[in-house]
């Protein structure tokens, strides 16, 4: 977003020539519709009281219109809430660990958005400034984040052409907008499809779960991806997911809830008291709630989780 509102911010004049209102009007909605949800991301994050209000008022309607099964869900959400409350607590006790997630998520975005420069410069092309066509990418991002798939495929190469037509020439803008594309989306799926079985080990230890990790894999799409699967991206397709999902950076929330669970506990020595305990607290945290069959599994692994 921080990148989105700096392109709005500094290069306002220069958008304001080149693109038609259509494209400012998908550009700016986008931004408004990434603010809302970075918005209520913080405020359900920090605020428990403005969360415990919004979730009673919800239950008080779902109840006076007599919708018991989304009542009886309203109530699991409500209790990955408080494991997302008490997890955002103990990330930001670690100050270091939160500038550096963010230093790493700024590189990352800077990589991705620089990725239209590198390719214009493929063709031979000279001339734009790299900080234009970041800010361009900026824009394609801002344009396409609240359309819901698979509508937004098209979406992003649509708004790339409208965005880009003014640095590519018209015989090499087409090569430019698939090459750009292959980079961006279809190479980061079949890069990671090998993958797909991330989570398990051979003897059916298992790390993670949809359900009960829900809040953790959404927002490790929004931080890695800028993906809002509860909003534009829900209908994100399962090979897609999956791909996506294996691709996930370690400074994610559900990767590094993932090294938690399957990190060995050490043997116990003079020097590693105080590690053993914060494993342990966090293990303990971050527990999965195995069915019967699943706790028999681990149990045979000799892996106390608990």
């Amino acid at each position: 977003m921080a990148y989105s509102a700096a392109a709005l911010l500094l290069k306002q004049d220069f958008f304001d020539d080149a693109l038609s209102g259509v494209m400012w009007t998908f550009a700016v909605f986008g931004f408004l519709s990434q603010a809302f949800v970075i918005l209520m991301l913080l405020l359900f994050s920090f605020s428990r009281r403005l969360t415990n209000a919004i979730l009673g008022f919800a239950k008080k309607l779902l109840t006076r219109f007599h919708r018991q099964k989304l009542y009886d869900k309203l109530g699991g959400f409500e209790r990955q809430l408080e494991s997302f409350h008490d997890c955002n607590k103990e990330l930001y006790k670690n100050r270091r660990l939160v500038v550096t997630a963010y230093v790493c998520t700024a590189v990352q975005l800077t990589a991705i958005f620089i990725i239209p420069y590198c390719v214009y410069r493929s063709f031979n092309l000279s001339g734009a400034p790299v900080s234009d066509m970041i800010c361009s990418q900026a824009f394609v991002t801002m344009a396409t984040c609240f359309i819901p798939l698979p509508g937004a495929a098209g979406a992003a190469e649509i708004s790339f052409w409208g965005f880009f037509s003014m640095y590519f020439t018209p015989e090499t803008l087409k090569s430019g907008v698939l090459v750009w594309r292959i980079i961006t989306y279809y190479l980061v799926i079949l890069c990671t499809a090998p993958f797909s079985r991330l989570g398990k080990k051979a003897g059916g230890e298992k790390y993670f779960d949809f359900n009960q990790d829900a809040w953790a894999v959404y927002s490790s799409f929004m931080q890695c991806y800028h993906l809002d699967l509860l909003g534009a991206d829900k209908n994100l397709h399962w090979w897609s997911f999956t791909a996506l999902f294996n691709g996930l950076s370690d400074d994610t929330k559900i990767m590094q809830i993932i090294s938690i669970r399957s990190r060995p506990l050490p043997k116990p020595t003079k020097y590693n008291a105080e590690e053993r305990r914060q494993l342990i607290k966090l293990k303990q945290l971050y527990k999965l709630n195995l069915s019967e069959e699943e706790r028999k599994k681990q149990g045979r692994n000799g892996d106390d989780r608990g």
